[in-house]
């Protein structure tokens, strides 16, 4: 499966947001976490990894916050919202 990393590739991800349908964005990042979330309790130390798992989405929210902030056109901004 392949991901974009919004950390290291922040244009890559918002043109994902940009130019896929706001329910494909929401399944997909919903599909993601649960993965994550999946990966997390097999671990050993399960509530370590799920704190980066929760540290990891309140990044992307923040992050998806602050962009709409700037200049949008309206479709974009409500993805964002």
């Amino acid at each position: 499966m392949s991901t974009i990393d919004y950390q290291e590739q922040p244009d890559d991800f918002n043109g994902w947001i940009e130019k896929f349908p706001a329910q494909i964005d929401i399944l997909s990042m919903q599909v993601f976490w649960s993965m994550k979330v999946e990966e997390s309790l097999k671990v050993g130390n399960a509530s370590k990894s799920l704190i980066l798992v929760e540290n990891r989405t309140k990044e992307i929210l923040e992050m998806m916050a602050e962009r709409v902030l700037t200049d949008l056109a309206k479709d974009i901004r409500q993805k964002y919202e």
